[in-house]
């Protein structure tokens, strides 16, 4: 049990070096670290299946790694164990970053429901803003090579994960703005052509 509980701790120390190296944008560092508290968390379920922190911790280094879908398994097994709020919500964001935002909203509205306080909700509209953020980032920065169907794609992508933020948090008056302003954008594109 000691060994266990020593690699969960070193699992721990691991993500937290990760997200240091990440703020000070050491990305090769926060990679390395990333994959230390993986496998760290890795040996922890091979004794313990069900150690709940160790199956979130795992899938929120996944995360970090860009390893969504990977991650999305690991949030589900966390949630088979506990079902709490947290893995709901980090569930959502990363089907947000898969586009699936069906998945996203009703992973969202769980965790909305088991931790309804306005400071919750305004930290998951908050990060749902950031993720309709990035997506319109992708437009701009691909724009010159990508299709009509693509850009429309990826501004109602933005407008849904806007739309989500909105429910999330109704006082949120920078997520119904760009919501406003991701749907004016899509008005004036040009219509799709039939595939």
């Amino acid at each position: 049990m000691t060994d266990t509980f020593d690699t969960f701790n070193e699992g721990v120390t691991a993500s937290m070096r990760a997200y240091d190296a990440r703020s000070q944008g050491n990305f090769e560092e926060a990679v390395q670290c990333d994959e230390q508290a993986i496998a760290c968390f890795d040996r922890v379920l091979e004794t313990e299946p069900k150690h709940t922190s160790a199956l979130g911790g795992k899938a929120m280094s996944l995360a970090q790694l860009g390893r969504t879908s990977d991650a999305v398994g690991a949030f589900e097994a966390a949630i088979q164990v506990e079902p709490i709020a947290e893995f709901y919500r980090q569930l959502g964001l990363c089907q947000v970053e898969l586009g699936d935002m069906k998945k996203a909203w009703i992973a969202t509205r769980k965790a909305i429901s088991m931790e309804d306080s306005q400071e919750y909700r305004a930290n998951a509209a908050t990060e749902l803003v950031g993720f309709g953020d990035n997506i319109l980032g992708v437009i701009e920065s691909n724009r010159p090579s990508m299709s009509p169907e693509q850009i429309a794609m990826y501004h109602q992508w933005a407008a849904s994960t806007y739309a989500l933020a909105c429910e999330t948090d109704a006082e949120n008056s920078e997520a119904r703005s760009l919501l406003a302003s991701t749907e004016q954008a899509m008005d004036q594109l040009p219509p799709s052509t039939p595939g």
